[in-house]
């Protein structure tokens, strides 16, 4: 029998333990988390992923949230 399919989540956000939390509080209710430390970064996670909620720190450096969403 196959294995129902995971839903992915994208968090992007520059602050390493923030990221760890979510990605630990979601990864225990059965999700799939992908993290990304900035914009760009997330960027090129979504060339790998099709995610189904992407949750975005707003400032961080090299590329903030409101550039990532209008890219």
């Amino acid at each position: 029998m196959t294995e129902p399919k995971k839903d992915i989540i994208l968090v992007i956000d520059d602050e390493p333990d923030l990221r760890e939390m979510v990605q630990y509080q979601f990864q225990a209710k059965g999700f799939e988390v992908v993290t990304a430390e900035d914009g760009i970064a997330g960027l090129e996670r979504l060339q790998e992923i099709t995610p189904d909620l992407i949750i975005l720190d707003m400032n961080m450096p090299r590329m903030g949230g409101v550039e990532f969403y209008h890219k």
